[in-house]
């Protein structure tokens, strides 16, 4: 499994450069990337996350929302397949927090599979 470490801000006018999660269409399925984020609000850590969104849009204009998991101020997201369905890059990827407020945007590169023909 590919593990890409950001840090995230809530406070949009710091931004955090991080490098895109990157990963190729059809490479390990389901479960092959995961993101984990750490949250910090003005560089100061988050302390009262109850939820967390993973939210993106796709280079199609597809939307994908799905929960990830909590654990303090640590945000666990794995990549579904329908992520990699369409090639591409994906500008607007952020995680919505406690229904309220979300962090600011990572991008995500999704390579195209070369498919051999048989």
């Amino acid at each position: 499994m590919d593990v890409f470490r950001l840090n995230l801000e809530l406070d949009k006018t710091r931004p955090v450069i991080n490098e895109p999660v990157t990963f190729r269409r059809k490479d390990g399925g389901l479960g092959s990337t995961q993101i984990i984020a750490t949250i910090t609000d003005h560089g100061q850590t988050v302390s009262d996350i109850k939820s967390a969104v993973f939210m993106c849009i796709k280079p199609d204009y597809k939307y994908v929302r799905e929960n990830a998991s909590v654990i303090g101020n640590i945000i666990t997201y794995t990549l579904n397949n329908e992520v990699g369905t369409c090639p591409g890059i994906i500008k607007t990827a952020y995680f919505q927090i406690n229904g309220v407020v979300s962090t600011q945007n990572f991008q995500i590169n999704v390579e195209e599979a070369i498919s051999p023909i048989f």
